[in-house]
């Protein structure tokens, strides 16, 4: 068996352009400060929960920096970004006004623009980058990431076969830790810092 946890970056504000008009956030826009403090608050209860060799990340900003704070925690321990790992490829909607993805239903898959990713596209890369992290690793591993792609993931462990579809859904600055049989097939899932806390916290 092998334990895999999966970890949402914490918040982040949608940034305004030049002209007051709200935005829909694209790869380089940071954590919130509330973001920063869900960050750290993760990587305590994960500090309780399991021992990490180093942290596998998308490279987008605000996940790259939720797993510095983690990192700091646990000592400094190596940060590896994957590209497979990145949020899906949006480009009609990132850092384009917010009525663009409200107009569309605010499910970016729903409607074909060109630059954008399909659904299929996206799951196939997170779960091929899933697999080589996985793979033939018998230490805790630590993957955070974006919450449709670990909602991608989620759906394909519980369902292998069939199209794409959404599983449980992580907040911003959360995890679910996984226990998956030598195969790769779940056979646990439990939510991080819900079943973890001490009484009294996080209320």
């Amino acid at each position: 068996m092998k334990s895999v946890y999966l970890a949402r970056h914490g918040h982040l504000e949608l940034p305004t352009g030049g002209d007051g008009v709200q935005l829909l956030y694209g790869p380089n826009d940071p954590l919130s400060q509330k973001g920063f403090e869900q960050a750290d608050m993760l990587a305590d209860f994960l500090f309780k929960t399991a021992a990490f060799a180093r942290i596998e990340t998308s490279p987008n900003l605000r996940a790259f920096q939720t797993a510095e704070r983690i990192s700091i925690k646990f000592g400094g321990i190596p940060i590896i970004s994957h590209k497979g790992l990145r949020a899906a490829d949006l480009l009609y909607y990132s850092n384009q006004p917010l009525v663009r993805f409200l107009q569309d239903g605010q499910n970016p898959f729903s409607v074909a623009h060109e630059g954008n990713e399909t659904l299929e596209e996206y799951e196939k890369r997170v779960l091929e980058t899933f697999e080589e992290i996985t793979f033939n690793r018998n230490d805790p591993v630590l993957i955070v990431g974006h919450g449709e792609a670990i909602k991608l993931l989620m759906h394909r462990l519980r369902h292998p076969e069939g199209p794409p579809s959404f599983g449980e859904s992580v907040d911003y600055g959360q995890a679910l830790g996984l226990t998956l049989d030598e195969y790769g097939k779940l056979i646990h899932s439990v939510s991080i810092p819900e079943e973890t806390k001490p009484r009294g916290e996080l209320r």
